[in-house]
């Protein structure tokens, strides 16, 4: 398996003005679609991991990010793929080289909205070692509002 993976690093602090507005130009740009340029692909998607990471209320799991061929994934019809330990709070998140993803998904957008996606799987992970459904609807739930809150500034 020829998987390109590296882990997150947990010190960050809180984003200035002005790197959100060049996330936001960023995320706005279409992908490179050359091997060569998935290292600053991976270090951009390290970047936006660990910004989740503290939106999303998950910053204490360690997570290994990857980038693989669509044929390397558990189910060749997905571009991105969780596989999470709660009990250890580790992760690995694998995404598709942007160049096997359609040309109009080939962008910054998409590939933080499929990051997204995948680390949301975390907060629903963490739930999993409760029995009852309703505390854990009720833990996820409360844990997306505090995220959403946070993202919005109003918390």
């Amino acid at each position: 398996m020829s998987i390109s993976t590296w882990s997150t690093n947990r010190s960050r602090g809180p984003t200035s003005n002005m790197a959100k507005k060049q996330i936001k130009r960023k995320r706005q740009q279409r992908l490179p679609t050359t091997p060569a340029t998935n290292d600053a692909l991976a270090a951009w998607l390290n970047d936006r991991a660990l910004h989740w990471q503290q939106i999303l209320r998950v910053a204490d799991w360690d997570i290994e990010l990857g980038l693989c061929s669509r044929h390397e994934m558990q189910d060749a019809h997905n571009v991105g793929e969780c596989e999470a330990n709660a009990q250890e709070r580790d992760a690995t998140i694998t995404l598709v080289y942007p160049e096997e993803l359609p040309e109009h998904n080939r962008t910054y957008a998409y590939m933080d909205a499929v990051l997204l996606h995948e680390m949301l799987h975390l907060v629903f992970r963490e739930t999993d070692m409760i029995d009852s459904w309703d505390v854990r609807e009720e833990m996820a739930v409360r844990k997306l509002t505090k995220a959403l809150l946070a993202a919005t500034g109003s918390e």
